[in-house]
């Protein structure tokens, strides 16, 4: 008799009670810690190409500010409790392909929006990858700023607000609003790799190589990123002069268009968003 496979993202009973047995007990009788648990249990009802992006909004809505979830699930990570998640998209830049112009991160300062991407979720329309449809979620709004470390030295940080759901703004969050931080800094010209500062599953880090600026209010980025179970990946175009692209600069939407096609995607399929009432 053939036994079926894990699904991914499910937890080993036998691994998690030989190992995690004190976190798996502490998070038993916290309500927030077992909401994010039965969160990620019910994504394996959603088809396999979108079980990680389900996931992953059931750790950043329930589980991150439950410590015994993070303990927990840190705790089922190091021992392999966790069948691993396929990857979610390919890498479809390297660093090589970034603007070498950008050198310093105060080029890239203050409030950005995001206004189309590539990983959409769209298996249901034939893209056998990208499930995770995390460029496609509203209220997608990048804030790079500057801050002072508790050394005293100062530091780049990226603060982003997002919400789960898809195709608009903040009437079709599915979701509340979720604010996370990452460390950021250029690592080559063009390229800021983040490092966030209070995911679950951690590390989790980003590359964000930004491909194309032809214009100082537009950047495309193709993004690749990691946590301990899962490689995703991506790309966006981010906007500082407006929430959607519709008032994009014609010469700025020509060069998206080769640029977009430079690197496997078609730009008529990028999924857009409104931003609409986003915060």
């Amino acid at each position: 008799m053939l036994l079926s496979a894990p699904a991914p993202g499910s937890l080993d009973k036998m691994c998690t009670a030989k190992n995690c047995a004190m976190p798996a007990g502490s998070c038993a009788i916290r309500s927030l810690c077992r909401e994010a648990l039965q969160c990620s249990m019910n994504c394996n009802k959603v088809p396999l190409s979108k079980i990680a992006g389900c996931q992953y909004l059931c750790e950043m809505t329930f589980g991150k500010t439950s410590p015994q979830y993070v303990d927990f699930i840190k705790c089922a990570v190091d021992h392999k409790c966790i069948t691993p998640t396929p990857k979610d998209g390919h890498c479809r830049a390297s660093d090589s392909d970034s603007v070498q112009s950008i050198t310093d991160m105060s080029q890239i300062a203050g409030d950005w929006w995001v206004t189309r991407g590539i990983n959409c979720g769209n298996t249901d329309k034939g893209d056998k990858e990208n499930g995770g449809g995390y460029d496609w979620y509203p209220c997608q709004h990048e804030r790079f700023i500057q801050t002072m470390g508790n050394d005293g030295k100062m530091f780049w940080q990226n603060n982003i607000t997002y919400c789960g759901g898809s195709n608009g703004g903040l009437k079709q969050c599915t979701t509340s609003i979720i604010d996370t931080v990452a460390n950021v800094s250029l690592t080559a010209p063009g390229t800021v790799h983040h490092l966030y500062t209070d995911a679950p599953l951690a590390p989790q880090t980003e590359y964000w190589r930004m491909v194309s600026r032809p214009h100082p209010d537009w950047v495309f980025v193709i993004w690749c990123g990691n946590t301990p179970l899962l490689p995703y990946n991506g790309g966006i175009v981010l906007s500082r002069a407006a929430r959607d692209d519709s008032t994009m600069p014609p010469a700025v939407l020509a060069d998206f268009r080769i640029t977009a096609k430079k690197f496997g995607v078609e730009w008529d399929e990028m999924c857009m968003s409104s931003n609409v009432g986003c915060p």
